[in-house]
């Protein structure tokens, strides 16, 4: 037993702590993988934080570079408004440019002077106060002397500031080769150009930097003279990282040498160092005038975490805590994969609502627009026959005589026609785009629709000296009869508006699959440019507009748009100058059609004989209904509102033969008050709803209601009552 003892128990203490061992030697492992990625993150982190911090001064020194080659227009354009350019001028536009960095080293105004006029030019210099000025060169040992009879001069006239840069005054700069070629380049390319780097002795310093020559130009483009700017690296770059301590390397990619620029805390000189680098860093492109240069910055080592430091705390907390930290290192990765997936869905719903807003930001654009559109040709078409109306209205009230007064009586009823014509043709076009004009195709015969087209154009046709020829057709044919008729209504219209003399047909052609219905005029054609917008709301080209200024430019958009609705062919053919022929192909009807008698039209003067009770809340309409009514031999009762009606009811009358109503009254509705006389009479009696909206019309139409839209044409009126009614 003590032998087992001795042996066993060391053997078992042995495995204990063996296994102990191994499981904080897990934990360890575990906890130190967790610090790791937890390292990763925070490096991670800095990064892009460093990263952005870069891109930021970057955009700072973009900006102060534009900033600084925009004051050399600012320059120009002063010249272009005062003819000259003084240092005092210059001064102040240097203290500008010195208030965003310091980069900027000189400013200058270097004019173009011919050699016939370099004598006059010096002593008008030193007519100003400058005594000593001269125009002169200087020699590659950087001595003055006299200037070559060259026969274009380029000497710096006013200069700032004054002293302590390589811009004196009178000084030659085109007697300067590399000045030279960079003015040449400016000239040839019309806009700012710079030089490579040149040494820049600025008051008591040695820096490096770049002059920037802007070419300014005349009416005819002579040039004028160039503004030069003067800049060095360390005040446009040093100054932004100041405080960051990151190094620096720029250099011009735009020449095939790519020349080394600039340096900052780096020990980099030349770009080939730069490309073997494998240090960590970031290049960006700056637009320099003409120009690319690119920019590498190095992030600095201090912010780097050092993982060493972290040993003490490492041994201590994972000696002790191995469960919390693996818990802890359990959570945070768990936390990072949500925040990565919540980052990813909210990137996502950006992106999905920045596409919906665009999407509802054109619309809305196109819907102003089409507003717009709408308001200018309705403010322009609709003011002329608003403005007819006023001129005979005035002129009906002076007149004396019957004759005159049913003459201007007559040109009042045009004007009128017109201006409902243009709101029906606005209406039509509305439910087109919106795409709410309902359909109902039926079978009918095509003489139909043209037999009733050929009461009302001939008529009209008569009235111009036009001769209105008819071609019947027996042809029974498949499509919406009311919107086949509105569709040749406004050819026709469009026909005799657009034809001073000759004649109009209107005729059928029988085709394998479909029955062509042709309208043909002799008018003023449709010209080539016109082609092509023939189709567009509000379109009228010049020759149209001089003939007729009476429409809005709508009828051919509304059979356009109807024909795709209806999915009919419309299409035309037109020779400037002698005429036009528009065209609908129709499909035939299946089964076979009866064909009645043409209708006899009865003329809205025609007597009806008739019991009315009109329901409308505005007296001017009640009068003017009342009084249409008389003159169609009817006996009218009038109400205003609901409490009239029941009044009336209350005396016992006899039952109406129709009933007229307005749908909307000041509180209640013409439909309700007409549904209360039929349940009075127990009986039903015919209603017509007259309303002012397109929308209302097709809920009505669904109702079975007999609905007309205002503003209602009596030939109408009469031709419901005669059909409904009689």
């Amino acid at each position: 037993m003590d032998l087992q003892r001795r042996w066993f128990l060391p053997k078992r203490a042995k495995a204990i702590a063996l296994w102990a061992l191994l499981v904080m030697l897990c934990g360890l492992s575990f906890s130190i993988l967790g610090f790791i990625e937890l390292q990763k993150i925070s490096q991670q982190r800095l990064f892009l934080e460093t990263e952005k911090n870069v891109r930021a001064r970057i955009e700072q020194i973009q900006t102060n570079i534009d900033i600084s080659l925009d004051s050399l227009t600012n320059v120009a354009n002063l010249y272009q408004a005062r003819g000259d350019i003084s240092t005092e001028q210059l001064e102040r536009i240097f203290d500008t440019e010195t208030h965003y960095h310091a980069g900027t080293r000189g400013l200058a105004w270097v004019p173009k002077i011919r050699a016939r006029e370099l004598v006059a030019f010096e002593q008008r210099v030193r007519s100003e106060g400058m005594s000593d000025f001269h125009v002169y060169e200087v020699t590659g040992h950087g001595m003055p002397r006299a200037v070559n009879d060259n026969t274009v001069y380029f000497p710096v006239r006013a200069v700032y500031p004054p002293l302590g840069t390589d811009l004196k005054y009178g000084l030659n700069l085109a007697a300067v080769a590399t000045r030279q070629h960079v003015m040449r380049k400016a000239f040839n390319k019309r806009a700012t150009a710079i030089t490579d780097r040149v040494s820049i002795f600025y008051q008591q310093q040695h820096l490096y930097g770049f002059q920037a020559f802007h070419p300014l130009f005349d009416k005819q483009q002579n040039l004028l003279g160039y503004v030069v700017g003067l800049y060095d690296f360390k005040g446009l770059f040093g100054d932004v990282f100041t405080k960051d301590g990151v190094e620096l390397a720029l250099y011009d990619s735009s020449t095939s040498s790519q020349q080394f620029l600039f340096t900052k805390n780096t020990s980099l000189v030349s770009v080939d160092q730069l490309r073997k680098s494998k240090t960590l860093h970031w290049t960006f492109p700056l637009q320099v005038a003409d120009k690319q240069w690119l920019i590498s910055v190095f992030p600095s080592t201090n912010t780097k975490s050092s993982f060493g430091s972290f040993m003490p705390y490492v041994g201590l907390v994972l000696g002790t805590l191995i469960t919390s930290l693996l818990s802890v290192y359990l959570f945070l990765s768990f936390l990072r994969a949500q925040q990565l997936s919540e980052m990813s869905t909210n990137l996502a719903g950006t992106h999905q609502q920045l596409d919906i807003q665009k999407h509802l930001k054109q619309v809305a654009d196109e819907a102003n627009e089409a507003k717009s559109t709408l308001l200018r040709a309705a403010s322009h078409d609709l003011r002329q026959p608003l403005h007819t109306i006023g001129l005979l209205t005035g002129l009906l009230k002076q007149s004396q005589h019957a004759n005159q007064q049913q003459l201007l009586a007559n040109k009042i009823n045009v004007a009128v026609e017109n201006m409902n014509g243009m709101f029906g043709a606005l209406l039509d076009l509305s439910q087109l785009d919106a795409g709410k004009l309902s359909t109902n195709i039926t079978a009918f015969p095509v003489e139909k629709v043209l037999d009733k087209l050929v009461i009302e154009f001939e008529m009209i046709a008569d009235d111009k000296s036009l001769d209105f020829h008819y071609i019947y057709s027996s042809a029974a044919i498949k499509t919406d009869k009311h919107l086949l008729e509105r569709m040749l209504r406004n050819i026709l219209t469009n026909a005799i508006r657009y034809t001073r003399r000759g004649r109009i047909i209107l005729g059928c052609r029988r085709h394998s699959d479909f029955l062509r219905i042709c309208v043909f005029d002799t008018g003023i054609g449709i010209n080539e440019d016109a082609r092509d917008h023939i189709s567009q709301a509000f379109y009228r080209d010049d020759e149209a507009r001089k003939m007729a200024d009476n429409g809005l430019g709508l009828g051919l958009s509304i059979v356009s748009k109807t024909a795709q609705t209806l999915t009919l062919n419309f299409d035309f053919s037109s020779q400037e100058g002698k005429g036009s022929l528009f065209y609908i192909d129709v499909p035939y009807a299946n089964e076979a059609i009866s064909t009645n008698a043409r209708p006899v039209n009865s003329t809205a003067n025609d007597s009806l004989h008739l019991d009315v009770w009109l329901i409308e809340d505005d007296a001017d309409t009640r009068y003017g209904m009342q009084q249409l009514l008389t003159s169609w031999q009817c006996h009218s009762q009038i109400f205003a509102d609901k409490q009239s009606v029941k009044n009336y009811l209350d005396t016992g009358p006899t039952k109406p033969n129709v009933i007229l109503a307005d749908y909307h009254l000041i509180e209640e509705n013409g439909v309700e008050l007409s549904q209360l006389i039929s349940a009075y009479f127990n009986q039903a009696i015919p209603i017509l709803i007259i309303t002012a909206s397109v929308e209302l019309e097709e809920e009505l139409q669904q109702a079975k209601m007999n609905v007309l839209i205002k503003p209602v044409k009596p030939e109408h009126l009469h031709q419901w009552l005669q059909d409904v009614v009689v």
